[in-house]
């Protein structure tokens, strides 16, 4: 009988390759020692703390209120109309063609509108242009048609949809995250999600009241609004017929507006968490240690000691192995977080209560989330993101070409991998350098002294240093996929 490593070894050579699209497949090797690209994030981020620990006043700033906004550019009735109809449109486009299009998922348009398009693109515009998806969401538009054809309708049968948060908000939002990563996505499938969901968003709008569930439990709306409080646009007015307006102030600022709640803590730390989780799980290292040491070690009783037998029970704790870790990922970064903000607490000895200190300082991790996710994802977003024209000329996979650009970017723009690890630190030391800057003006607006906002600042940027040299450590990982 085979021993299990060496037999675990064939059996995994029998797999097929499970790498996602923003990986590359291949091992890359780093121009330099990982250990110099730690220190060099490191000492860029202890460089910008002293920075601006020397150049911020004494003076505390003026926190910013959100209130209601300044009057800015509206937008015409008839121009606001207009701009609801292509999500409408599209929506239609990814249900018919997951039920009546091709099979293969490149072949497709539904998979790379709905998972690259929006998820991934419009996450990222939102970060320049504000809350577009407010505007084009195609399920708020299907409820403000039936509100005003009977406005009783989405008024809400029950008082209160507010009273747990923003917490229904990130269990769909865990939800999506797990058929991405861990469900067996295809055309068809995600055609029958995006349905339920459009069933979902239209019954708990009338049972909720539709301002309650786009606030609060619907999870893209309130994904969509957190990336748009770093841009410099703001609009307002979204549900008021002809009341669409345009706000221009300067960036970043809606992330010192207002305090969050501690359920859209959570959710933050559930969009950071997961993006960290979908980068480690994919890596050689998380596939090797379930597959060639907890087996051997502590799986044999319960599978089996032939690993050939005992694959296909292998395999299925390998899919609960990875769906527990996932629920857990988001409890260890809001631990850390909240261990961070107690020893911010004990240094500058304040009075104010640990959860008003983790929602003050809650927002300094948006920076952090964007460049997390634009990090891993923004390679997909590059040789997937431009098939969308392409594909929308032929959208169900049946060789038409409605538009003329069925064969446009025809040959695969795949980046070199020096440039992309490159991008990668780039975009992980800026971002950690943007979140220590909006922390320090949260510190400044929050304490009564400079001296008290320093001393608070030490724990986070212990904190933005773990999070930088592991969320480098990720990205240099090899893929299991490239075996």
């Amino acid at each position: 009988m085979l021993s299990p490593r060496p037999a675990l070894l064939i059996s995994l050579a029998l797999l097929p390759g499970l790498a996602q699209a923003h990986s590359f497949g291949v091992i890359y090797t780093l121009p330099l020692p990982f250990w110099l690209y730690a220190w060099g994030a490191g000492a860029a981020l202890i460089a910008s703390f002293v920075v601006f620990g020397l150049m911020m006043s004494a003076a505390r700033p003026r926190p910013l209120r959100q209130g209601t906004p300044k009057p800015g550019w509206r937008v015409p009735l008839a121009l606001s109309a207009l701009l609801k109809l292509p999500g409408l449109a599209l929506l239609v486009l990814c249900i018919a063609t997951g039920w009546w299009g091709t099979p293969n998922a490149y072949a497709n348009f539904n998979m790379t509108a709905f998972w690259i398009v929006l998820l991934l693109g419009l996450a990222y515009l939102s970060v320049l242009a504000g809350d577009l998806y407010a505007v084009l969401n195609p399920w708020r538009t299907l409820c403000a048609m039936i509100a005003r054809l009977w406005p009783a309708a989405m008024r809400g049968l029950l008082r209160r949809g507010d009273r747990f948060g923003y917490l229904p908000a990130a269990a769909l939002y865990m939800g999506l995250i797990w058929i991405e990563l861990l469900g067996n996505s295809n055309p068809r499938e995600l055609a029958h999600l995006l349905a339920a969901y459009t069933v979902l968003n239209l019954f708990d709008s009338a049972l909720l009241g539709m301002r309650t569930w786009f606030t609060y439990w619907e999870c893209l709306s309130v994904m969509f609004a957190l990336l748009a409080r770093m841009a410099p646009v703001r609009i307002s007015g979204i549900d008021v017929p002809g009341a669409l307006q345009i706000h221009l102030r300067w960036p970043g600022t809606g992330l010192l507006e207002d305090r969050p709640p501690l359920s859209l803590l959570l959710f933050m730390v559930a969009m950071l968490a997961t993006t960290a989780f979908d980068g480690l799980h994919e890596t050689q290292l998380w596939y090797e240690f379930y597959w060639l040491w907890l087996y051997p070690e502590w799986l044999v009783g319960w599978a089996g000691s032939n690993p050939l037998a005992a694959f296909g029970k292998l395999r299925e704790g390998y899919q609960w192995w990875q769906a527990g870790w996932l629920l857990i990922f988001p409890l260890f970064y809001f631990a850390a977080y909240a261990f961070a903000i107690l020893l911010a607490k004990g240094l500058c000895r304040t009075a104010l209560p640990l959860t008003e200190l983790c929602r003050s300082f809650a927002y300094s991790l948006m920076p952090i989330v964007l460049v997390y996710h634009l990090s891993h994802y923004f390679t997909l977003l590059w040789t997937q993101g431009p098939k969308f024209l392409p594909l929308l000329s032929d959208p169900f996979g049946r060789g038409q070409d409605w538009f003329g650009t069925a064969q446009w970017f025809a040959r695969i723009n795949v980046p070199e991998l020096a440039w992309v690890w490159n991008v990668q630190v780039g975009l992980i030391v800026a971002g950690h350098i943007a979140s220590v800057y909006v922390a320090h003006l949260q510190a400044l607006c929050l304490f009564s002294n400079r001296r008290q906002a320093l001393l608070s600042q030490i724990p986070m940027l212990s904190l933005m240093l773990c999070f930088t040299v592991g969320g480098l450590w990720i990205l240099s990982q090899p893929f299991q996929g490239g075996r």
